[in-house]
């Protein structure tokens, strides 16, 4: 008798849809800053539909803020075999290998999401980490500037675009850049430190501005 089976199509079509209810309901548990049951939440999404990717990106994406590196690894490599079109998989596949000090794989990643997606800001900004850390200075400049261009407010990519024209000799454009990081955002401690160290340290005297680097190294410092 059949009659007490399920139909298998009723089955997985309500598999996917609990899956989509999990992974929604742990998106606003993640949103609400509750990291552990948001994936748990995940978890469930994934188990009870494999393909799900999203959940397992969204899973990836607090593991790895929870420093759980080698499990979100998995997870944004598991996102990219399920959908080799999703640009953030990438990305923070990349940051995870700065974190691990494989640069050359860092910058594969960052290429390929910028590939799939040219208006991605976060992954100029840390395709121009992965560079300045390589030593390609030019490069990394020119995707600062991109991430800039893309994300006129992150005050972060704007003091790192700084840091880049200190490193070149360009130090009158690196200061207008940290005060524009500043301006951004004046929490930044990013900002402060590089701006002090230049203003204390920097080989052009009209450069240099002893009152003022002291006052930026003492908010980095507080920061």
């Amino acid at each position: 008798d059949d009659a007490g089976q399920a139909d298998p199509a009723v089955a997985r079509y309500a598999n996917e849809l609990a899956s989509w209810a999990f992974n929604r309901r742990g998106q606003l548990k993640a949103e609400a800053g509750q990291d552990q049951p948001a994936i748990a939440d995940f978890d469930a999404a994934v188990q009870a539909d494999g393909k799900r990717w999203r959940a397992v990106h969204n899973r990836g994406v607090l593991l790895a803020q929870n420093g759980q590196f080698e499990k979100a690894f998995d997870d944004f490599t598991r996102t990219i075999q399920t959908n080799p079109t999703f640009a953030k998989a990438y990305s923070n596949r990349g940051a995870l290998f700065v974190v691990a000090g494989n640069v050359k794989s860092a910058i594969q990643d960052y290429k390929q999401a910028i590939e799939l997606d040219p208006d991605i800001a976060v992954a100029y900004r840390g395709l121009g980490r992965a560079c300045h850390l390589d030593g390609k200075l030019d490069e990394a400049l020119t995707h600062y500037n991109n991430a800039v261009r893309l994300s006129p407010n992150d005050s972060y990519a704007i003091a790192s675009l700084a840091d880049v024209l200190t490193d070149l000799g360009r130090y009158e454009e690196a200061i207008v850049e940290y005060d524009r990081a500043i301006k951004a955002d004046p929490n930044s401690s990013h900002a402060n430190s590089g701006s002090a160290w230049l203003l204390a340290t920097c080989p052009d005297d009209a450069i240099r501005n002893p009152n003022l680097a002291l006052e930026r190294a003492q908010a980095a410092i507080k920061l």
